[in-house]
């Protein structure tokens, strides 16, 4: 059996998981939770959630709307430290100091979420591979087609039995998934 997170991609008009969906979601995924959603051309992160019902009160105090796109992600540690900062969301930057901050509000950056496990060889315990991923990711403009395609590409051949998938949160309130999309489960 592959453990992995749980990564939820919530685009603008779809509705909100309920409660009790997600407190199975953290009670199986132990080491961390957060969420990022779009409000007025500004991303939203808050993560570092060890307890359902910080998680929750964090959650319910946002208020999303359904007109807000998210991304909402339990995690299970591959890489990386068990701590607050290495929580998804990650913001998509060249800096691992503003990936590990706990509370952002951001005009200027896209926001991922990584559900699987990639093969990177990493030297530093206080990096996940969703955090260089994010590093790596800041390099390129997934705007462009090539680039969001050599994305897919890259996921799909890195490990295909782990399952790597990506969710992008746009400054603009749209959502993109990338890699293995037969996994994502619609609801």
């Amino acid at each position: 059996r592959i453990i992995m997170c749980v990564a939820i991609v919530k685009p603008s008009g779809a509705k909100i998981p309920e409660r009790d969906v997600l407190k199975v979601c953290f009670k199986n995924n132990p080491d961390g939770a957060g969420f990022a959603y779009c409000r007025n051309g500004r991303n939203y992160i808050h993560k570092g959630f060890f307890t359902f019902s910080h998680f929750w009160k964090a959650f319910t105090d946002a208020n999303i709307k359904k007109h807000e796109s998210a991304l909402i992600h339990f995690r299970v540690a591959t890489h990386g430290n068990i701590d607050k900062h290495t929580c998804h969301p990650f913001l998509i930057t060249d800096n691992y100091e503003d990936m590990r901050k706990t509370n952002i509000v951001t005009s200027n950056g896209d926001v991922m979420i990584h559900n699987g496990m990639l093969n990177f060889e990493l030297d530093e315990k206080e990096i996940s591979d969703s955090m260089y991923l994010a590093k790596y990711l800041s390099k390129y403009n997934l705007f462009n087609k090539t680039n969001a395609y050599m994305l897919n590409i890259a996921l799909l051949n890195n490990n295909k039995s782990k399952m790597n998938r990506v969710g992008v949160l746009r400054i603009d309130n749209t959502v993109e998934m990338y890699g293995f999309k037969e996994p994502w489960e619609e609801v």
